[in-house]
């Protein structure tokens, strides 16, 4: 990151708060490829790939021994309304295209 090479970067959160949404890994109910759904859970929540979510990503690993990252976040973390958001998916991509081209230049 541009941080970590010396550069003078940062960044702020939004004094009405940002949100905090969690990944997650489930395998369904009567899955075609139970077996290989299994298998790429435990590839993903491995050793191998936790231990290089923090500094590659800048996700949060699931097991204890990970390399542990500070607290989630210095500002305030406000509820993300997953299901409006949803509903609204069409919506908020056109406005953001809008806000983007007058943007640009």
């Amino acid at each position: 990151s541009l941080e970590r090479t010396g550069s003078n970067v940062g960044y702020r959160y939004p004094a009405e708060g940002t949100s905090a949404v969690p990944d997650g890994i489930a395998l369904l109910s009567g899955a075609k490829n139970r077996a290989e759904a299994l298998e790429f859970m435990e590839f993903v929540l491995g050793p191998d790939v936790q231990k290089i979510l923090l500094p590659r990503w800048q996700r949060r690993p699931v097991r204890l021994d990970a390399e542990k990252a500070g607290p989630l976040l210095k500002g305030k973390i406000i509820r993300y309304p997953v299901d409006e958001a949803a509903a609204s998916r069409d919506a908020i991509l056109e406005r953001w295209k809008i806000l983007r081209a007058a943007e640009l230049p």
